[in-house]
């Protein structure tokens, strides 16, 4: 990895950290002992760059291992970037010495040798694309950079901070005009230089919302169609630069339908008033002519030409299935629609809150965003080894290292401590389960004595003991199946046993096949039960990637991880389960069909350091934030 910040080194440093503190108090069996990991952990992140013995990074501290830059001389340093490089010479030569003597063959090798260089370490490679995006506040306008690698701000300077709201755009003589918008319906302004000026030629029609534009003409002229009422939602008109005139009025209303080219000629689809399929497509010669109906009733999607002279339909929303957003990429050719991809997206958010609460974070199911988010708390190792369960629909947090008898609830953004306590002390290897359909939660086991058995019921305002299991299970874990809490495993004991609890008390199940713990178990709607990862006793420990199921009272192994953790947690939603692993740091998604079969595991992120049993809630996207 390259470094390109001293934060970034920090980051990595108090990685370290928070591995070196784990290790110490996994087998902590009292308070001093904890006490003194903590003081290390204190002494590691002050040694860090950017930490208390080094607040300016490198420069106080340039002997740090972390400090040195691994791209630097990587020639003679980088095993990594020796490797790669190795194989992309390889891979040329063999492609050099087996062409005929054609020079596209050659230049075929070489080509394929840069795109192998592009994935070694150390290559540095800058976008040749970038995108000004101007939003309806101007202010917040920004540079894009086409591979992702930068996002940086913009200074656009206009009449008014909203003067983009609702406005269409298009090019005419390479100049960005913008059309109509919120703010005023029939301005039309160019982008000279850095400035939206305003043009004393007006629009023909109000178009405050709902309208398109598009260059056309090979980019002399702009088409304006279209608005949010009446028979404006209909009619269009051409601006030269200079002036504007009306044209043909389309058939159908295409409010929020947009414009494309298609065949080289405009075409609008689909309406959010009407909500209809209709798209048709305008000849300057003779008006506006019918084309195939799109599959659904679209709108608020975007339209882009392709030089195969076919239009593509992307994103958008289904008035015909209650307004959902679709993710569908589809292909307008040949007179035919067809649906060549989907667009990534994610309506999945969940709460990460790691044994440092003031490290909490949002993370996106589909991995496009990860952000920091503020939970308030009594301490900021309020979270430590602490475990976790929905009540009624709010998250509650039990025991763990700061107070293992504690009970707390997350109210908004704040971890607020109840007045009823835990009947044991919980400091860590216990685990919690919603149960009763999300009225209760069952509290069990912990890590010396008979609270390696026990288990208790919290309703929201007490706490009752239940049944206590036959066998030990600290870091066992708790899951449903068959819709009964169970238990595998135990890190004390190093046995396979696996048992569920009922209104009778504990029943024995199947042995799991490995002496497992350290694992997350999931339940699944088929009643079935899931064993994610964990570390495998009978092997030394050794960090375990396989994926379980419990179905049938038969284990079966169903999937792997693409990285091994143990110490992670795990949430179901949707048809995906969720898992933020500890050792890997790496953020997994394992996604399920209809049948709650097991299709694919995706790596979608990695957490920023490597925090052990994450509290996790599933959320919105913008939760404290």
């Amino acid at each position: 990895m390259k470094y390109f910040s001293d934060q970034e080194i920090n980051n990595e440093c108090l990685a370290v950290c928070d591995g070196e503190f784990f290790e110490c108090t996994k087998n902590c069996e009292n308070s001093e002992c904890s006490r003194k990991c903590f003081e290390e952990l204190d002494v590691c992140e002050n040694s860090c760059p950017c930490g208390a013995d080094c607040p300016t990074g490198c420069v106080d501290c340039p002997e740090h291992p972390l400090c040195e830059d691994e791209c630097e001389d990587a020639q003679l340093n980088n095993n990594e970037y020796q490797i790669c490089l190795n194989e992309a010479i390889y891979e040329l030569d063999f492609c050099l010495k087996t062409c005929p003597p054609e020079i596209g063959c050659h230049n075929s090798c070489y080509e394929n040798y840069t795109q192998m260089l592009f994935m070694c370490p150390c290559i540095e490679q800058e976008s040749d694309v970038f995108i000004l995006v101007i939003p309806y506040y101007v202010d917040e306008s920004y540079l894009q950079s086409g591979d992702g690698s930068s996002q940086i701000s913009a200074t656009i300077n206009a009449p008014d901070n909203n003067y983009a709201e609702n406005a269409a755009h298009a090019l005419v003589n390479g100049k960005l005009h913008i059309f109509g918008g919120t703010s005023d319906d029939t301005k039309i302004a160019r982008l000279d230089d850095c400035t939206l000026n305003e043009l004393p030629v007006r629009l023909n029609e109000e178009r405050n919302g709902g309208h398109a534009a598009l260059s056309i003409e090979n980019g002399i002229k702009a088409l304006i169609c279209f608005g949010p009422s009446g028979e404006s939602r209909k009619t269009c008109e051409i601006f030269d630069g200079s002036k504007t005139v009306s044209t043909f009025a389309s058939d159908s209303t295409h409010r929020n339908g947009g414009l494309g080219l298609y065949k080289n000629q405009p075409t609008s689809v689909g309406c959010g008033d009407e909500q209809h399929q209709k798209a048709e497509m305008l000849s300057f010669a003779t008006g506006w002519i019918s084309l195939p109906n799109h599959p659904k009733r679209v709108s608020e999607h975007s339209l882009v030409a392709l030089e195969n002279q076919s239009m593509l339909l992307i994103g958008g929303w289904d008035s015909g299935n209650d307004g959902a957003r679709q993710s569908g990429i589809w292909q307008l050719k040949d007179e035919n629609w067809n649906i060549i991809g989907k667009l990534l997206q994610s309506d999945v958010f969940v709460l990460v809150i790691p044994y440092f609460v003031d490290k909490s974070y949002l993370q996106s199911g589909d991995g496009s965003s990860q952000i920091s988010a503020t939970i308030n708390a009594p301490d900021n190792y309020y979270a430590t080894y602490a475990a976790h369960a929905l009540v009624n629909g709010k998250l509650h947090i039990f025991g763990g290292q700061y107070d293992d008898t504690k009970i707390a609830r997350l109210d908004d953004c704040t971890l607020n401590e109840l007045t009823v306590r835990l009947n044991e002390q919980r400091n860590y290897g216990h685990a919690a389960l919603s149960i009763e359909n999300g009225t209760k939660a069952l509290i069990c086991f912990g890590n010396f004595g008979d609270i390696l058995k026990t288990c208790e019921i919290f309703d929201g305002s007490t706490t009752v003991s239940t049944f206590a299991s036959d066998w030990t299970h600290y870091h066992g874990g708790l899951g449903l199946y068959k819709n009964q809490p169970t238990s595998v495993g135990c890190s004390y004991e190093t046995h396979q046993k696996a048992e569920t609890l009922s209104a009778t008390g504990w029943t024995a199940l199947p042995n799991h096949p490995k002496q497992i713990s350290l694992h997350s178990l999931v339940s699944l709607e088929n009643q079935s039960m899931l064993l994610i990862g964990g570390a495998d006793y009978g092997n030394d420990g050794a960090d375990q990637s396989g994926i379980w199921q419990l179905k049938d009272r038969n284990w079966n192994q169903i999937g792997e991880l693409l990285q091994p953790p143990y110490s992670g947690s795990a949430i179901y939603i949707g048809r995906s389960v969720y898992y933020f692993g500890n050792t890997s740091k790496a953020i997994q998604r394992l996604d399920f069909n209809q049948d709650e079969n097991l299709q694919t595991v995706e790596e979608i992120g990695k957490q920023p350091s490597p925090f052990f049993f994450p509290v996790l809630f599933h959320t919105v996207s913008d939760y404290c934030i």
